[in-house]
Formats: structure tokens, C-alpha cells, sequence
């Protein structure tokens, strides 16, 4: 085989490397209230590229500010969070986010493939090079329905997507980002606290 042909093949492969792992967006509407998210397929999952939004008992707006719902979703409870994903979706299992992981090039640099390109704090934004967007929305954790922001972790600092892989003191499954670091985290919670959600398709 010429040393042109080699080139040709290792060139072609490349290409085809980056095609499978490249994303395509997308757009649904959840019939439930009508709004819309952004998608984006990343290898062979598609995602909802944006936080999910929809209203649902033990679920909450950043600070209780309803214009933070707008720009980040709703956080929800670990129970909220189960049933929350509309028709034709669902909450990611820990295999699934470790498959994401895996696709945007591995633990050590995932997070900053991930994040947004602004609104993360001391320099934390991320090149969002596959369209996943993740926002610094911020968790909440009980306590959080007072009135006050004594019951939400500080905004633009950090955010955690639930999960549906549970352990075996009933625990769901997180996946968090971090202002201060590229790798993702990956923790199991209860009932006390809340977080986003970022439904995988069918």
C-alpha cells in the first residue's frame, strides 16, 4: 500500500471519528405547556440542550425568582425529578451519562466541553463544544421554599442534572459541574435536595 493511500484512509478515519462524535441539533415542544428546548445529538444520544422547564409539584425557580425558571429551568426534588421528563424521554441513567462523558473526550476535559461559554463564575465557562450548554443553575436543598436564598447553593458557581440509577439507600444518581474544574462529579443524593434535568430520548 503507497504511502499516499495510508494518508488518504488515515485522513478518511478521522473525519469519520469526528462525524460520529459531532452533535446535530434539533428543536421539540413538550405538549404538556407548550414549551420548546433546543436538542442536540451527541454520538448516538440526543439531549435536551436546555434545562428542563416544566411545573411540577416540588419544583423551583433559582432564589424562588420566577424569571431564573426562564433562564435556567426548575430545579426539582429527587421525586419531582422522576416523573418530570415528558412522553418520549427520560431521565438519564448513570451508564448514559457516563456514555455522554465518554463522547465529548473523556472525564478529564468533559465538564469544560460542556459548559456554556459565559455565565460561570472566575473564569469556569466551557467551549460547549458539542451544544450541551450546561448553565450554572445553581441546586437547592431543603429549606429552599422560605423565601429566601438560605436554601439554594450560590448561582453562577456550580450545577447538578439528576439521574435515574439509584443506590441502595434509594438515592438518585448526579452528574455536577463545577466553576473550578473540567471534570465532571458524579454523587448520589435524597430527598433533601434539588436539581436540574436534562431528559435523554427514548
Amino acid at each position: 500500500m503507497s504511502k499516499r493511500l495510508v494518508f488518504i484512509l488515515i485522513a478518511l478515519m478521522a473525519v469519520a471519528a469526528v462525524a460520529a462524535n459531532s452533535s446535530v441539533t434539533g428543536m421539540f415542544m413538550d405538549l404538556r405547556d407548550g414549551k420548546t428546548y433546543k436538542t442536540v445529538q451527541i454520538g448516538s444520544q440526543i439531549w435536551m440542550a436546555e434545562n428542563l422547564n416544566f411545573e411540577i409539584a416540588d419544583s423551583y425557580c433559582y432564589n424562588n425568582d420566577t424569571s431564573n425558571c426562564k433562564k435556567y429551568g426548575r430545579l426539582y426534588t429527587r421525586d419531582a425529578a422522576l416523573k418530570a421528563c415528558p412522553a418520549g424521554w427520560h431521565l438519564p441513567s448513570m451508564d448514559e451519562f457516563k456514555a455522554l462523558i465518554e463522547t465529548v473526550g473523556g472525564e478529564k476535559i468533559a465538564g469544560e466541553k460542556l459548559k456554556s461559554k459565559n455565565g460561570w463564575n472566575d473564569g469556569g465557562n466551557g467551549s460547549d463544544a458539542f451544544g450541551f450548554s450546561a448553565l450554572p443553575a445553581g441546586t437547592w436543598f431543603d429549606g429552599g421554599t422560605t423565601g429566601d436564598d438560605e436554601g439554594f447553593s450560590e448561582e453562577t458557581v456550580g450545577t447538578g442534572f439528576w439521574g435515574s440509577t439509584e443506590n441502595a439507600n434509594k438515592e438518585l444518581c448526579e452528574m455536577n459541574l463545577v466553576d473550578a474544574d473540567n471534570a465532571p462529579y458524579f454523587y448520589y443524593r435524597g430527598r433533601g435536595f434539588g436539581n436540574s434535568v436534562r431528559c435523554v430520548k427514548d
